[in-house]
């Protein structure tokens, strides 16, 4: 049996072994790709992508080193099928690896530059060009800023806007190839009652835009199943 603090390692596994051509974007401040052999805190949390990418337990120390008594984890994606938006605080050590492994990323300064929709079309473009494959979304909360979504317990200043995060939404439903939505990291025991409210009214209108909701309308959607 398999317990770990991170929704996203058992998530992206588990909907490999039903659809092994999945690509992977990752919405998030953070890249959560530490190695067991370079973390500064030793963190799980900080590690899931490492965990998943087959070149990351190629190149570098195999994060199971970590698990101990738990079952390992088998890599399943490869690096070519990932895409971040959003990244803003990153240990040096995740930037190498991004950058050995020529893994596609769009910091916040990428979507100031060159506009959402223009990052989304690129992402995509790298990790489903055709878009033939099943997309996997990762939705971390902290990808915003933080005054949309204050509860959660690793934000960062300077995130997506509210318009920016339902473009993604918006533009991942119309590929028609959503399979899969983890949304995460949204903690109502932080924070009083009125960020807790805030951080779900912008969670829920997120969630939303990714199953055909429109800001001048709203379509039910049949997901890629």
């Amino acid at each position: 049996m398999l317990i770990l603090p991170f929704v996203g390692v058992g998530s992206v596994f588990g909907h490999y072994t039903v659809k092994p051509n999945l690509c992977l974007l990752w919405v998030d401040a953070h890249a959560d790709i530490n190695t067991a052999e370079e973390t500064a805190t030793g963190n799980l949390h900080g590690m899931p992508v490492s965990f998943l990418v087959q070149q990351v337990n190629e190149k570098y120390k195999n994060p199971n080193a970590l698990l101990g008594c738990f079952d390992p984890i088998k890599a399943c994606i490869n690096a070519s099928q990932v895409a971040y938006i959003g990244l803003r605080d990153l240990d040096h050590y995740e930037i190498q690896i991004l950058k050995d492994l020529k893994i596609a990323y769009y910091s916040m300064r990428d979507i100031d530059k060159m506009g959402i929709f223009e990052v989304i079309n690129q992402a995509l473009d790298k990790i489903n060009p055709g878009l033939q494959r099943p997309i996997h979304v990762s939705f971390d909360i902290d990808s915003l800023d933080e005054y949309l979504a204050p509860s959660t317990g690793t934000a960062v200043p300077g995130g997506l806007t509210l318009r920016e995060a339902l473009c993604i939404g918006e533009q991942i439903y119309q590929t028609k190839m959503l399979s899969v939505l983890d949304f995460v990291e949204f903690n109502p025991l932080i924070g009083d009652s009125l960020d807790v409210k805030r951080t779900m009214d912008t969670s829920k209108l997120i969630i939303l835009s990714f199953f055909g909701k429109k800001r001048i309308g709203y379509k039910r959607v049949s997901l890629h199943l």
